[in-house]
């Protein structure tokens, strides 16, 4: 019995001296341990590099994030962290052309590519803190149902069908965009930012002159590295103008989260509150009833290859109108395949959106309105100094093509189909 007592003091004393080695641990050790057992397991590799970060370990940070590179080449997200570090450490170079890597890999998330170019904008010192960067594109294009008129100019007015004079005409368009960023570093050794952006666009018709519109957009957001990847907390103001006259107002905001599920596999979920103040316009009655608040929901993934990114994501709204019958429930599926296994950058796009109204104007029909629009594209980009797959600050020829189908239970609603082609040239700076 005696010996069954020292036995079971001795094994207390070995659980306690196990326990206490076990503490002396820190966070890092004990996460580099389980990286040491799962080393292909990037979650917890890119895990580890944010915790060395966070603790100022910025050389076993960058030994990390290039273990991750050894096993996964094309992986942006640890590139991009990595030339972070390689600034911090002063190495422009090595930075720079991580950078490059990014930018030039076009099948990388468009996240990453922007924050690259915006980066890599910058000054090649840690201790400067602001960068800028911007897009410009200048095209035009032809449009067949540019005034948006119900199918075969049939309109519905309380059950009883209608012919209209009004016609589906094809109208040519020219349009111009202009994107002006400016990013600063929170801190030098920080991954944080804010970020402004002011974006223009205005398109103009030939001869439908009350179809130009011309928009304002303004932002500011705060992207902060937490909960294992990134949040963006956005606000945005702009104005939408039909025709030289005021049309919409609108201001909002937006929270978004990403961050790394699998090698090379990104997603992005957030939510996002908009206001739109429509406006007392020429020659529509009332059309302020159409204000309404915008509440969105929102998940996407990003799977990048070695030449191909697909792209997928669902949006959840509801449009809470002033009068009931202008408020609807909408969803939408997106889907996009990118790749540059042809010559240029080859984009094929396909999307599909569901509205259903929550009450109908009874003077138009008693029936609930409810719409389908299909929409599928394509957009071929080349560089004009390559002529091959666009590079960073090259000016770039683009071909745009989307054609849309809609489907509608109320007459009103059944728009003729439509088809819209363009061409642009554009440039990164």
């Amino acid at each position: 019995m005696k010996f069954r007592y020292s036995y079971i003091l001795l094994l207390v004393l070995l659980s306690v001296e196990a326990h206490a080695e076990t503490s002396s641990l820190s966070e890092e050790d004990i996460l580099f341990e389980k990286v040491y057992n799962d080393p292909g397991n990037i979650k917890l590799n890119f895990e580890l590099a944010r915790l060395q970060l966070k603790v100022g370990n910025i050389k076993g940070a960058a030994a990390t994030l290039e273990r991750i590179l050894a096993r996964f080449e094309n992986e942006t997200t640890a590139q991009l962290l990595l030339a972070r570090i390689n600034r911090q450490l002063g190495n422009p170079t090595e930075a720079n052309r991580l950078y490059q890597a990014i930018i030039n890999n076009t099948n990388a998330p468009e996240t990453n590519i922007n924050q690259a170019r915006q980066e890599l904008a910058s000054a090649k010192t840690p201790e400067d803190l602001w960068s800028f960067s911007g897009y410009v594109s200048m095209g035009g294009g032809l449009k067949s149902d540019a005034r948006g008129v119900s199918d075969h100019n049939q309109v519905l007015l309380q059950d009883v069908i209608y012919q209209t004079t009004t016609n589906s005409k094809s109208e040519k368009y020219r349009i111009a965009t202009a994107s002006f960023n400016a990013v600063r570093k929170l801190d030098p050794e920080s991954n944080n930012n804010f970020i402004a952006n002011l974006t223009v666009t205005d398109r103009t018709y030939d001869f439908y002159s009350e179809g130009k519109t011309t928009s304002y957009n303004a932002s500011f957001a705060l992207d902060l590295q937490t909960l294992g990847g990134f949040n963006t907390y956005t606000l945005n103001a702009g104005q939408l103008f039909v025709a030289s006259q005021p049309y919409i107002d609108y201001y909002g905001a937006s929270i978004n989260h990403r961050h790394i599920l699998a090698p090379n596999l990104m997603i992005n979920v957030g939510g996002s509150a908009t206001r739109q103040e429509f406006q007392d316009y020429p020659g529509i009655d009332q059309n302020q009833d159409k204000s309404n608040w915008t509440i969105s929901e929102n998940i996407s993934l990003t799977k990048s290859f070695e030449r191909m990114r697909l792209d997928a994501s669902l949006i959840n709204s509801d449009i809470l109108a002033k009068q009931d019958w202008y408020g609807y429930h909408s969803m939408q599926a997106n889907f996009a395949v990118t790749t540059n296994y042809l010559l240029g950058l080859t984009s094929l796009n396909k999307s599909v959106t569901k509205n259903l109204y929550d009450a109908a104007d009874t003077y138009v029909s008693n029936s609930i309105r409810r719409d389908l629009i299909n929409t599928y594209g394509a957009r071929w980009s080349i560089g004009l100094e390559s002529w091959n797959t666009p590079r960073n600050n090259e000016i770039t020829a683009n071909i745009d093509y989307k054609h849309n189908t809609y489907f509608s239970n109320l007459q009103n609603y059944q728009r003729t189909n439509d088809e819209d082609i363009s061409i642009s040239l554009s440039k990164n700076f």
